[in-house]
């Protein structure tokens, strides 16, 4: 009988052990998930400084994998100072889509045109032009003429957030200067507003620099 009580402790002992051994993992591993979401929105909200400009985000509901953005210098920057309701990264999701789509598209169609050309061909193209993030012919002619100062070689190199720049509209947008360089030096100089709301559209345009 004795042997028999001593062999139910010794096993209730080694359940106790191996529960205690199992939830210590388990906690750890929610701990270390709990560390990486911290990270990947630390990195959402731009938070952390010296991102490439080739990150790939994780979102955060649900959880996908944005890649095709152009983050430009100063973004950290501009994130703490936002106070709006859209994620940052909806700025560098359309840069990426104006640097590696849309210039290319108002380079042809307005390279050697007149300012009256223009005009017609955004009074006919409206839809297009505004998906570029352009709302008005004179916004449209105006980024066409830093664009065409490009030569077919250029290429993007970096871009960079005017720090002071940041100014709130009388629309419900955040306003943000940004430089884009290339690879000849030639800079676009853009004016990005950012939506303070979700409901506001659209979310985000842009418009002449200079």
């Amino acid at each position: 009988m004795k042997k028999i009580v001593i062999t139910i402790i010794v096993i209730l002992s080694l359940t106790l052990i191996v529960q205690s051994a199992y939830y210590n993992l388990k906690n750890s591993k929610i701990n270390e998930t709990n560390d990486i979401n911290i990270l990947i929105n630390s990195a959402i909200d731009g938070e952390i400084e010296n991102i490439p400009n080739n990150r790939v985000y994780i979102d955060k509901e649900p959880l996908n994998e944005l890649e095709n953005v152009v983050v430009p210098n100063g973004i950290a920057d501009f994130s703490s100072k936002y106070t709006g309701e859209l994620k940052v990264v909806t700025v560098e999701n359309a840069l990426h889509k104006f640097v590696y789509e849309d210039a290319e598209k108002i380079h042809k169609q307005t390279t050697n045109r007149s300012n009256n050309y223009k005009t017609q061909y955004y009074d006919e193209h409206t839809e297009e032009i505004n998906n570029m993030g352009i709302y008005s012919a004179d916004d449209y002619k105006k980024i066409s003429v830093q664009i065409n100062l490009l030569n077919s070689n250029d290429k993007y190199k970096s871009s960079e957030i005017d720090t002071s720049s940041y100014a709130q509209t009388s629309d419900g947008y955040t306003r943000l200067k940004v430089t884009l360089t290339y690879t000849s030096n030639k800079k676009v100089k853009l004016y990005v507003y950012l939506a303070n709301k979700e409901s506001t559209m659209p979310n985000i345009k842009f418009s002449s620099g200079e």
